[in-house]
């Protein structure tokens, strides 16, 4: 009986074959953890860096206003305990990494939980307000931002302020059961600095709602937010 001559694999089964073997390669990578395949593990990985319990993400999107953003997911997590958003890029060497994060602590009496991160590049600078609303009184919300300038020597000068109000619609329940908010703020100059910014709530009938005073002993209708981080990207 002849033997039946071997044909050799074609180019494409060849080619399938060593996909294949990248594949799998790259799945078990990524279930040890040396190459994330999801932007959730980078910002797990961030997660992990800030010491924080596991969280639930609540939002999670794109934002392609900056240039070094436009490959990046930005994450909004949360427990009973901290909030914490971070953003996860992609890179083919790499993965999906977390590069950077800002963490809001959970404290009583509060009627939101608020923090800010800044993100600037060459293309612009941005802020992102983010928090969790604690009252259920709480209709709409207001965030000053104080910008100063510096004037050519070790001196800082007002350079203005933005103010953005956000409504009923801009907030947003969660698998957990509680209100968040998530926007974000462009800076109208890459010369102006964010100073301070502030966050003033009313009810439903307009009426302010108050804050512990942070400085006096007294309550007031405006809260200084202190939690706030910034990142700035390097990118042509």
């Amino acid at each position: 009986m002849k033997k039946r001559r071997k044909t050799p694999p074609s180019r494409r089964r060849t080619a399938l074959k060593w996909l294949g073997a990248l594949v799998s390669l790259m799945l078990f990578f990524s279930v040890c953890g040396i190459y994330p395949l999801l932007p959730r593990q980078g910002a797990e990985y961030m997660r992990q860096c800030a010491g924080i319990a596991p969280m639930e993400v609540v939002k999670s999107f794109y934002d392609p206003t900056l240039v070094g953003m436009r490959t990046s997911r930005i994450y909004l997590m949360a427990n009973e305990d901290a909030l914490l958003l971070t953003a996860s890029r992609f890179h083919p060497l790499m993965g999906w990494s977390g590069f950077w994060k800002g963490a809001v602590a959970v404290k009583e009496g509060l009627p939101v939980q608020p923090g800010y991160h800044m993100v600037s590049d060459r293309s612009g600078k941005m802020v992102y307000l983010y928090g969790r609303v604690d009252d259920p009184n709480v209709s709409t919300f207001t965030c000053t931002l104080t910008l100063v300038s510096e004037d050519g020597g070790q001196e800082w000068i007002p350079a203005g302020t933005i103010q953005k109000t956000v409504g009923q619609d801009a907030l947003f329940t969660a698998g957990d059961g509680h209100t968040y908010f998530l926007f974000s703020i462009p800076l109208e100059s890459k010369e102006h600095f964010l100073y301070q910014a502030f966050l003033s709530c009313t009810d439903g009938s307009g009426n302010p709602i108050l804050w512990p005073g942070r400085y006096q002993e007294h309550s007031t209708a405006s809260f200084e937010i202190q939690e706030s981080t910034s990142t700035s990207i390097l990118n042509n």
